[in-house]
């Protein structure tokens, strides 16, 4: 990837297409394991789309490398932070589904359990593997003290969710419910 693909990535990402910068960030990242452009960049859109999880490693490389900002250093230790770019970054209305999933948290920050269970669902028929969206639902569902829509949503996992740490934390938050206090703590170590 040339430098003028790395500077279409901005213009992308305003534009909505997050798969497509994606896909030209980590085609850079694999021709160039020292591309700390990409690695920040990359890390912003991962950020921008909620799937924080994912941008840690990203983060976290660039503090390996000491080329990270106080910003990114924020980021890294706190992964719960709502970060809502999506206004900024895209216009309104693009239906992506990690897009969905910022507003459906937002939503849940600003106690519209409703709309952010919704927002969550939508996400996750759009992209079944986004384990962000089910991570997030599993949360809107243990705020409104839904214990069978959690645990509905802890059978339907992908095997890939096993690799998210909210996973965890949801199954130890029902496994508590269900007053299992080892099962619980033994996901909650996970």
């Amino acid at each position: 990837l040339t430098t003028s693909g790395l500077l279409a990535v901005p213009t992308l990402m305003r534009l909505g297409r997050f798969p497509e910068a994606e896909r030209c960030l980590r085609t850079a990242l694999d021709r160039d394991a020292d591309n700390d452009t990409a690695r920040a960049q990359l890390a912003y859109l991962l950020v921008a789309e909620g799937r924080r999880w994912e941008a840690s490693g990203f983060l976290l490389g660039l503090v390996k490398r000491k080329q990270f900002t106080v910003e990114q250093l924020i980021l890294l230790g706190d992964r719960q932070e709502i970060a809502d770019y999506s206004d900024e970054l895209i216009p309104r209305g693009t239906g992506n589904p990690s897009l969905l999933v910022i507003h459906a948290r937002v939503a849940a920050f600003n106690l519209n359990f409703e709309k952010a269970r919704v927002l969550a669902q939508r996400a996750i028929a759009a992209a079944p593997d986004l384990i962000e969206a089910r991570a997030t639902l599993g949360n809107i569902f243990v705020a409104v003290n839904d214990m069978s829509g959690l645990q509905q949503l802890l059978e339907d996992l992908p095997p890939s969710a096993d690799q998210h740490p909210d996973i965890w934390f949801l199954r130890g938050e029902f496994a508590q419910q269900q007053r299992a206090l080892e099962a619980a703590a033994r996901c909650y170590w996970e």
